[in-house]
């Protein structure tokens, strides 16, 4: 059902293979994933789930890409611009504990 949803993840870390890992957990709950590289700056401590907008729609996917990370919602924020490269922006961080 998530399948549409495009989600681009950040190492905002900097550990090898944790774009890896997310992107395997986010592909296994549904969802489209966008390989967004390295953040602008290691040492982010908790991870941050950028939607677009407050509606129910989006802050659900949010909350659904929160779990399949195994961070709390509370990661997810409301994006202040406006994003086009994906539907959500995932920055890893320190938080973010790879499942496999």
């Amino acid at each position: 059902p998530n399948a549409k949803v495009r989600v681009l993840v950040q190492n905002g870390v900097g550990s090898p293979g944790l774009n890896a890992a997310a992107r395997q957990q986010l592909v296994d709950a549904g969802f489209t994933y966008v390989n967004g590289g390295n953040a602008e700056a290691f040492g982010v401590v908790e991870t941050a789930i950028v939607v677009p907008d407050s509606s129910a729609e989006s802050l659900q996917w949010g909350a659904d890409i929160a779990t399949a990370l195994g961070v709390p919602t509370s990661a997810v924020q409301v994006a202040t611009t406006g994003q086009s490269v994906a539907d959500v922006i995932v920055v890893l961080g320190a938080d973010f504990v790879p499942t496999s």
